[in-house]
């Protein structure tokens, strides 16, 4: 399955769930202090595994991503929503197997 957003082809290789993310959220406080102020190896990273075009995503856009969610408090609200069971079910459950 091939997915496309602004000219870039995502996703290359077959989509593979990973639920690593799911046991992180759970320890209080870990992802704000290893993610606040560095989101844009996140950011880098997961565009640089996914995107077959690379050049379709440039520096301004890298940039966008990565700014909105690098706080603190961003980090903590999204960490939060994997720390409810009912919100980990319905992310599991969204995934195809």
């Amino acid at each position: 399955m091939s997915i496309t957003a602004h000219g870039a082809r995502l996703c290359p290789r077959p989509f593979r769930p990973r639920f690593g993310h799911l046991g992180f959220n759970q320890l209080d406080t870990l992802p704000e202090r290893l993610l606040a102020g560095r989101y844009r190896t996140v950011v880098d990273r997961s565009v640089d595994r996914l995107t077959v075009t690379l050049e379709a995503v440039d520096e301004q856009s890298r940039e966008i991503c990565a700014r909105a969610p690098d706080s603190i408090d961003a980090i903590r609200a999204v960490a939060g929503r994997y720390r409810t069971p009912r919100g980990n079910i319905r992310v599991a459950a969204g995934i195809p197997r």
